[in-house]
């Protein structure tokens, strides 16, 4: 079964595994982010990160310093191994944040409890460069795992939703098919869906397109950035694919774990 990587401290192999099906349903309230509109989404002072502790520590993130506001779409970009889904993990509370400061709609994750980084994944959707469906369940079903932890909801309720945006990602006739009666650009809209059905206020998204071609991975993109628009969700998009780069308000460039000013050839293009 797929499940969603939650990271301790320590090493980047050191994982508990969180499944839907795992994570109580008596998560405590989100936290008051106050006037979201008024406010940045995320913002991150002197933030460092290390893999390991002690002598045996490996620093991998250096000083960042990034403020992402409400409903701008930021693409981060960068060489591979520069430390981009290290930094999307701590954003969306899938790994403990201990240097700097690090700030999710006002709350700081620096040292946070864990109810906290789990009040984070509630206001969080997060798309990754493999799909992560649930090959057993139909479309209509993986997208409503979305909303199963939230008690609010009925049984009719969550049908209809996740019905609903998976006609807005454009698969309407595709919502009792399996995982493996999709296309690989298919199978990414019901990721979308799925990350997009709750409303969340941050969208993490993490290479959505690489394993995709040219056309397909344009679709999905123009698909996720027209839907979290339509919702007034922030987007963080860590990508190397240069063809989606003219989606962004704004384009980051991350190098040996530090923000660096972008190379003018990403300038031009963009």
């Amino acid at each position: 079964m797929n499940s969603l990587p939650v990271a301790q401290s320590g090493s980047p192999g050191n994982f508990d595994m969180l499944t839907p099906e795992g994570v109580p349903k008596d998560w405590p309230e989100p936290f008051n982010s106050g006037d979201v509109k008024a406010n940045p989404v995320i913002v991150m002072a002197h933030l460092n990160h290390y893999f390991g502790r002690g002598e045996q520590g490996k620093q991998v993130l250096y000083d960042l310093n990034l403020e992402i506001n409400a409903g701008e779409i930021v693409i981060m970009t960068g060489p591979s191994g520069s430390g981009k889904t290290t930094l999307l993990t701590l954003i969306g509370g899938l790994r403990s944040v201990h240097s700097g400061s690090l700030q999710f709609l006002g709350q700081e994750l620096c040292d946070a409890p864990p109810e906290i980084l789990l009040q984070v994944r509630r206001q969080a959707g997060y798309i990754f460069q493999a799909h992560n469906l649930h090959e057993s369940l139909t479309a209509l079903q993986n997208v409503r795992m979305g909303l199963e932890l939230y008690s609010q909801y009925s049984a009719a309720e969550m049908n209809q939703m996740a019905a609903d945006i998976l006609k807005q990602v454009g698969l309407e006739q595709r919502i009792n098919h399996y995982p493996d009666n999709l296309s690989g650009g298919q199978k990414q809209r019901v990721a979308i869906a799925r990350a997009l059905v709750r409303h969340p206020q941050l969208l993490l998204a993490d290479e959505p397109t690489a394993a995709l071609d040219s056309k397909s991975g344009r679709d999905v993109v123009d698909i996720m950035h027209n839907l979290a628009k339509k919702q007034g969700c922030t987007i963080l998009l860590v990508t190397h694919d240069n063809r989606i780069l003219d989606i962004a308000d704004r384009i980051v460039y991350m190098e040996d774990g530090r923000l660096i000013p972008q190379p003018a050839d990403l300038v031009e293009s963009h």
